[in-house]
């Protein structure tokens, strides 16, 4: 999840069952004015094998978000969360890295 220097947060996940490219408001109400969900993935297919997964983050924002697409990326953090669906849940992440032009963050 990316947090923007508008308020607003983007965050992309792997979804049981939604299709890919699925993006809504967060249907947490304390939420739901600040956070948009992208599905990256879906299904059960790959689980358990590694992902490289790259993102234009401005072009999602544009697809997801209405307004100017904001100047600066503040704070990112990884998510791991399975309380929804009352089953147990593992993430691992590696090599991640914010991009923009010349410039790198490596985050992990």
């Amino acid at each position: 999840a990316l947090e923007l220097d508008n308020g607003q947060d983007l965050t992309w996940y792997w979804s049981a069952a939604l299709p890919v490219g699925t993006h809504y408001a967060c249907p947490l109400p304390t939420w739901a004015a600040r956070e948009t969900h992208w599905v990256l993935r879906s299904g059960g297919a790959g689980l358990g094998a590694w992902h490289a997964e790259r993102r234009t983050v401005a072009d999602d924002y544009r697809a997801a978000v209405a307004g100017d697409v904001p100047a600066r990326i503040v704070g990112a953090w990884l998510i791991a969360v399975s309380v929804f669906g009352h089953r147990r849940g593992r993430a691992t992440w590696a090599d991640v890295v914010l991009r923009d032009g010349d410039r790198t963050l490596q985050v992990i």
